[in-house]
């Protein structure tokens, strides 16, 4: 800290004005439930965007060139907190890998 004259309070440093609390979550019951097998993510800026989608097949046996993909629900995420939530799904994904017995194609 830097020295101020006798008799004033010294200013706190940065850190000195963050305090750890810890989160507690509540049930997720009554949050929405969306079902995707799609997703696209683009980053612009500080955040990141992640759009997860639903791609329908309504006729298998009938060709076409592409398929639409109807968005269901857009995530923003701070890149701040990017790099813990791939972590996060990471280390669940593969601990789900392990209990069910699937293993990594080696390619």
């Amino acid at each position: 800290m830097e020295s101020t004259p006798e008799g004033s309070k010294p200013k706190p440093e940065v850190e000195d004005l963050f305090v750890e609390v810890p989160l507690h979550w509540e049930s997720a019951d009554r949050a929405q439930t969306v079902y995707a097998n799609q997703l696209l993510i683009s980053h612009a800026g500080p955040e990141f965007y992640l759009v997860f989608g639903e791609v329908t097949v309504l006729n298998p046996l009938k060709p076409t060139e592409s398929l639409p993909v109807t968005p269901k629900v857009k995530v923003v995420i701070s890149r701040e907190m990017m790099g813990a939530f791939v972590d996060a799904i990471n280390k669940n994904f593969n601990a789900f890998k392990s209990k069910v017995g699937i293993e990594d194609k080696k390619p």
